[in-house]
């Protein structure tokens, strides 16, 4: 079985490592990044594959579509699961016509919501924390989904491509009303000198090239970005921003991701959630 990401900040590759954690007690499973060397060759030689990635702009990333066109065409069951900052639309919908056109067998989906990695870019930290941390029962939601995917795998399962939803009209308002002027955000990414040491994390970190060093300055090629700020959350120095007022906003780094995932962890092992924890304290103490 192959579990099949793409992420950018770094929350569908929690999710998707902590999925095929979950199906490696009964399968083996390899989780891999659709970038890297033999992504293609996982999916080919897998007897199921749950693909991952995260929604923009209400569709699939844009890496994960790529990915998707460039595979051979085959019959092979796929689960998709995808991350959200807000809602998906008709994101997973869209998703599964893509696998359906090279010949595969969508058998079940799943969406979660997880940290917002361009609103974090453009809303001060304080103003909206819960872009922060993943939905409410997170580790519930795992392990509902590893089930899922355990229970097509053994019985083979029917196609299931997800009907449009019923927000649709509403939402391609917004789409076109807004988010689509958003994603030229991109061409506002800016470096911040005085922070930026040159040391091409930025270059090295960008699977699409967004990135070049020219001399002792990087430059960004809007052209090739999908605005999935992932140089933004990962800059060491936090050179790299969308809007300079939010310099200092805090970042979906590694050490955030490693936090929430000890949280998942610690759910999934039957144990209540650090923040979850937190909370009920809160409310025995103010109904002491």
């Amino acid at each position: 079985m192959a579990v099949v990401y793409h992420s950018a900040a770094g929350g569908t590759r929690l999710v998707a490592e902590l999925v095929a954690e979950l199906l490696s007690a009964d399968h083996e499973t390899t989780a891999i990044d659709i970038h890297a060397a033999g992504a293609a060759d996982a999916v080919g030689g897998a007897d199921f594959t749950v693909l991952c990635y995260p929604t923009y702009f209400l569709r699939p990333s844009r890496s994960m579509q790529e990915f998707i066109s460039r595979l051979e065409p085959a019959d092979r069951p796929v689960y998709l699961v995808t991350t959200y900052e807000l809602y998906t639309e008709n994101s997973l919908r869209a998703c599964a016509r893509l696998v359906k056109d090279k010949g595969m067998t969508v058998v079940g989906s799943a969406a979660i919501r997880a940290p917002g990695s361009d609103l974090t870019c453009v809303f001060p930290d304080w103003l909206c924390p819960w872009l922060y941390r993943f939905e409410k029962g997170f580790g519930a939601k795992l392990s509902a989904i590893a089930g899922e995917i355990q229970a097509s795998a053994s019985n083979g399962g029917q196609e299931m491509i997800p009907r449009p939803k019923w927000y649709t009209p509403f939402a391609q308002v917004l789409q076109h009303g807004f988010l689509n002027s958003f994603f030229e955000w991109r061409s506002r990414i800016r470096v911040i000198p005085e922070r930026c040491s040159a040391c091409g994390a930025c270059v090295s970190g960008c699977a699409r090239g967004g990135w070049m060093k020219e001399g002792e300055q990087m430059r960004h090629d809007p052209q090739r970005c999908e605005l999935c700020t992932r140089c933004i959350h990962r800059c060491p120095r936090n050179a790299i921003v969308l809007s300079r007022r939010l310099k200092d906003n805090k970042r979906l780094d590694a050490r955030l991701y490693a936090r929430l995932k000890a949280e998942a962890r610690t759910a999934l092992a039957g144990g209540e959630e650090p923040h979850a924890r937190a909370a009920r304290g809160a409310r025995e103490e103010k109904n002491a």
